[in-house]
């Protein structure tokens, strides 16, 4: 859904979520970063801490 909504309404979306577990609750991370234009997603695992970056301007991410 983050995917479409971007799309459609040019925009940047940014999604970040917790990975691991914590008060007896799991985490499954599935942070994504999806650039406007492009529909450009770059998305972090869901077993490990990972960070995301994305330079706006030049439409870069990693």
């Amino acid at each position: 859904m983050p995917i479409a909504r971007a799309v459609e309404n040019r925009c940047y979306v940014l999604l970040a979520n917790a990975v691991g577990s914590n008060v007896g609750m799991v985490s499954l991370e599935n942070s994504l970063i999806v650039v406007r234009e492009d529909g450009l997603v770059v998305m972090a695992d869901e077993a490990s801490e990972t960070l995301l970056t994305c330079d706006l301007q030049q439409n870069q991410c990693s």
